[in-house]
């Protein structure tokens, strides 16, 4: 199983969660990567 099954998989579970859970996961995820592409770039 790969990455990307495991990403769509994630994605397809997140459709069934309540849509503010959705939201706040969006969020998290952006600040997340945001976060990483600070570290990477600093």
């Amino acid at each position: 199983m790969g990455f990307y099954d495991m990403f769509a998989l994630r994605e397809l579970e997140l459709m069934f969660l309540d849509p503010t859970d959705l939201i706040i996961n969006n969020i998290n995820k952006y600040l997340y990567s945001y976060k990483t592409i600070k570290f990477i770039f600093s």
